[in-house]
């Protein structure tokens, strides 16, 4: 639907178009002064000078005719469309360009043309080697010295449409390039999670949904124990791989509907739609299962690797933000942190209190 507006809108810009150019060329001629009535009626030098400029000034095809159809003048665009030089257009019958089907409608429009144009009727033209070439025409006429000279305007629509092609091509590279970008911004380059900035967008939404539909959500968060230590110890390429590899454990934990996001620097945080409190914590469960299943890194260099987790439940009739959310699952995360991590803690309503370990 959208491309047939787009075709429509692009038909009626060239019909516009061809009216104000052929306005123009009325313009030009009538400042010019009277035709010539000689040879095969060649516009007095004003005129022609007056013609000339105007039409090589156009990015479309431009003729002038004789009563005859003949062609006095016509631009490089026109023997561009027709694949001729102008030289061997001039003072030949523009029928004779036509393709043979198509002759009686150009034979029709040319006859009938007035002082007002005739717009946007379609013919195949025939080029240099003789196939078919789809042109839109406009036609007007004026009549000085009792004699009529055509203005005509050709609009070639195999490159108008090859043009449309190039602009949609144009079009979805740049929507490619403005996906790919939001994608680079929310998304971590190491460890292919969202990156924080989405966090509170997707809670948002997925509370607003749970409401409105009855369900729940739920969201884990999740501390890799001692990381510092580790990217101190073994170097930053190693913590970069115990990252990779924790969240690898992580996806193979959750459905492909929840979202892992790198909420900190070793801080991770999974939100869980339609989820309640008994789901998240089997999903807790495997995942602290995975990360202890068996070390991260390679061989000869493995380290054991273990995860504090938090976790807390928004039932569709509460009114906490994502924020709030958040703010419950850090609370239960800070006790397994007091209770030595390497754990898990479901939100139990209590407030948080003193400093323990972070």
């Amino acid at each position: 639907m959208n491309e047939q507006n787009t075709m429509d809108e692009e038909r009626q810009r060239r019909l516009a178009e061809a009216e104000a150019i052929l306005e123009s060329l009325r313009v030009a001629h009538d400042a010019g002064g009277p035709v010539a009535s000689a040879g095969v009626g060649e516009p007095a030098a004003d005129t022609d000078r007056a013609v000339r400029a105007v039409m090589e000034l156009m990015r479309e095809g431009a003729a002038m005719l004789d009563e005859n159809g003949r062609v006095l003048h016509c631009n490089a665009r026109l023997g561009e469309i027709l694949q001729r030089p102008v030289s061997d257009l001039l003072g030949a019958s523009f029928a004779s360009f036509v393709h043979p089907h198509d002759a009686p409608k150009w034979e029709g429009a040319f006859g009938s043309r007035g002082r007002e144009p005739v717009l946007g009727f379609t013919l195949d033209v025939r080029v240099l080697d003789g196939h078919p070439v789809p042109v839109q025409i406009a036609l007007c006429s004026l009549e000085r010295d009792l004699r009529r000279v055509a203005f005509l305007v050709a609009y070639d629509l195999a490159w108008q449409e090859e043009r449309m092609k190039q602009l949609e091509r144009a079009n979805k590279e740049l929507a490619d390039q403005r996906e790919a970008l939001e994608v680079a911004a929310t998304t971590d380059s190491i460890t292919g999670a969202y990156t924080s900035r989405a966090i509170f967008d997707v809670l948002t939404t997925e509370i607003a949904y749970g409401r409105r539909y009855g369900r729940p959500v739920s969201v884990l968060l999740m501390d890799i124990d001692h990381f510092k230590f580790l990217n101190d110890s073994y170097g930053h390429a190693f913590g970069d791989t115990v990252l990779r590899e924790f969240c690898d454990r992580c996806r193979a934990a959750i459905r492909d509907t929840d979202y892992l996001v790198r909420y900190g620097g070793d801080e991770f945080a999974v939100i869980l739609p339609q989820t309640d409190a008994t789901g998240a914590r089997a999903v807790a469960e495997r995942i602290i299962k995975s990360v202890r299943a068996k070390p991260f890194g390679q061989h000869p260099r493995t380290v054991p690797v273990t995860v504090s987790l938090g976790y807390a439940t928004a039932p569709p009739q509460d009114e906490v933000t994502d924020s709030g959310l958040l703010k419950r699952a850090d609370q239960a995360l800070y006790e397994v942190k007091g209770h030595g991590r390497d754990g898990m803690a479901c939100w139990s309503g209590r407030p948080r209190t003193g400093h323990g370990p972070e």
